[in-house]
């Protein structure tokens, strides 16, 4: 019996579904979410990343490249609770899986969007130069809104205005 078109696109379609749930199956998301996608005019056509993991779908896709990075750790971890107006640090720490060295003059860490909760600038450099598979801890002093709710700053490492690796903190004030 022959199959139709849309029956043979159907599996193939359930094909790649199942192919991308194995590569995501080791991928730490938000509470009750297996695979976050979010798009914003300001961030798109990059991945995003936070919490402990990266997922492999970016490492895939940064292997070879000049300027890429994998998230190692971050901290407050994402849904930390804080009371309106507290005093935190924002820490990533990130590996350069590049295969260029990130130069202390040439990149930056780089407010990209979403809530402003940084207490001094949106541009830094880096503390220190990078090789390829180095790592560095980058931090942000900032300060949770006033308002309760559910706040989420989207920072980034760029070369000029190219931001090649993006991840954010999602706070929740109480």
């Amino acid at each position: 019996m022959k199959q139709s078109k849309p029956f043979s696109m159907m599996v193939t379609l359930v094909a790649a579904l199942a192919i991308l749930a194995s590569a995501f199956s080791s991928v730490k998301a938000a509470p009750a979410l297996s695979v976050s996608v979010q798009t914003d005019s300001a961030l798109a056509g990059l991945p995003l990343v936070s919490g402990a993991n990266f997922s492999a779908w970016n490492s895939a896709l940064s292997a070879g490249t000049p300027y890429a990075c994998k998230l190692i750790s971050q901290s407050p971890k994402d849904w930390t609770k804080f009371k309106p107006r507290h005093i935190f640090d924002a820490k990533w720490t990130v590996r350069n899986t590049g295969t260029s060295g990130w130069k202390t003059s040439g990149t930056d860490l780089k407010y990209v969007g979403g809530a402003k909760m940084q207490t001094r600038g949106d541009v830094f450099d880096l503390t220190k130069a990078v090789a390829p598979n180095g790592k560095i801890t980058l931090m942000v002093d900032m300060n949770s809104p006033k308002n309760p709710g559910y706040y989420t700053a989207y920072w980034g490492l760029a070369n000029g205005n190219s931001v090649f690796c993006k991840f954010y903190v999602i706070v929740t004030v109480k």
